[in-house]
């Protein structure tokens, strides 16, 4: 599948940035995007910021003021792709020129999918050339004109949790390798990773890499205390203990405790990250996933 991305691109904007991870993600799911993006503004050189983005092919071919010179509309032909996802917010077209680029994409056949950014449109926004528009908010989608409507949320950056474990191996490693497999994440094993004795100052450096520190050391019949807990909660990142001898004198407030079974620690890992499960159900995974199919339903593909 290939679709046509018009949008701010490379530039101090969120839609540019917007767009940019979202195209990312779509490209990761086979979808080839071309990319109609905006030239420098005389106005604010400044802006831009970066280079086109390796591996995408991006024709400026536009500006606020109107539609580019080098790229003039007869280029909309029938060589282009079939489906346009354009990024809509009404101070980035002028209304001299939006609505015949708009109805030139419907005389030769695109399907045109709007995304919404704010609320409402300006007088005479070409809204029956919208096959779908695409709202972060049912709100926002009462407001806009398109003759289909979906809302999905804005999606967020997930990167993939990170957990850590050290000491001198009393932590069941088993269970933390078993519950990342299953939940998706990362493990860094600081107990076999280490051949040598590292200072204090250097493992805080080390778990700081982190996202959660899990210490699920199992019950024992003496007296026993755990130094590695204190060095773990220096690191000001959340700390999975079990609730055994070992930590028995750590207030409950400073860790996330569990029971000794492995039910109980995977669910004392997803305590101690609770953005987590949002952020992966609102990735821009999902998202391009979202979009794909969208797309599909729209050009039969």
């Amino acid at each position: 599948m290939k679709i046509i991305s018009m949008s701010t691109f490379g530039v101090r904007c969120g839609i540019a940035e917007f767009t940019r991870s979202l195209n990312r993600a779509l490209r990761d799911i086979d979808v080839e995007v071309l990319i109609f993006a905006n030239e420098p503004s005389e106005k604010n050189p400044q802006d831009f910021l970066v280079a086109d983005d390796a591996g995408f092919e991006v024709r400026r071919n536009w500006s606020v003021e109107g539609w580019s010179g080098q790229y003039d509309r007869p280029m909309l032909d029938s060589s282009l792709p079939p489906l346009v996802a354009l990024q809509y917010e009404s101070f980035l077209y002028s209304m001299k020129w939006f609505p015949a680029l708009m109805r030139e994409f419907k005389e030769r056949g695109t399907a045109v999918v709007v995304t919404y950014h704010t609320a409402g449109v300006p007088p005479g926004f070409p809204g029956e050339t919208v096959d779908l528009a695409i709202c972060p908010t049912a709100e926002i989608a009462r407001t806009v004109p398109g003759r289909r409507r979906e809302v999905l949320e804005h999606p967020a950056p997930y990167p993939q949790p990170t957990v850590g474990t050290f000491g001198l191996g009393r932590a069941h490693v088993p269970w933390i390798v078993q519950a990342c497999q299953e939940l998706g994440w990362k493990f860094i094993n600081m107990i076999h990773e280490r051949g040598e004795w590292v200072t204090q100052e250097r493992l805080l450096e080390d778990l700081s890499t982190c996202d959660v520190i899990a210490l699920p050391y199992p019950p024992v019949g003496t007296s026993v205390s755990s130094a590695a807990v204190k060095v773990a909660l220096a690191s000001y990142r959340p700390v999975v203990v079990s609730d055994t001898n070992w930590f028995s004198t750590v207030p409950t407030d400073l860790v996330v405790k569990h029971a000794w079974n492995y039910e109980a620690f995977k669910a004392a890992l997803q305590q101690a990250l609770p953005a987590e499960s949002f952020l992966r159900q609102r990735s821009w995974q999902k998202a391009a996933e979202m979009h794909k199919l969208w797309y599909s339903q729209l050009i039969g593909k």
